[in-house]
């Protein structure tokens, strides 16, 4: 299977984190329910579609960052 993650460090307003998820398109993801998305800090450890994404992904998987 293969996954993306997108981030964005401030909210919808000031960025657009589509553009994030074009990539990962363009990367092989072809579901969108294979994008996890969020906007928190990269200094955060708790990012909660970041651990989604960790939770299910398996030897043989890719995971692909924008």
């Amino acid at each position: 299977m293969v996954y993306g993650y997108a981030r964005c460090s401030t909210n919808e307003m000031r960025q657009d984190i589509d553009r994030q998820k074009r990539e990962l398109k363009k990367l092989g993801v072809k579901d969108d329910k294979n994008i996890f998305w969020e906007y928190e800090s990269g200094t955060k450890d708790d990012r909660a579609e970041l651990q989604k994404l960790l939770d299910i992904v398996k030897p043989g998987d890719s995971a692909y960052t924008a």
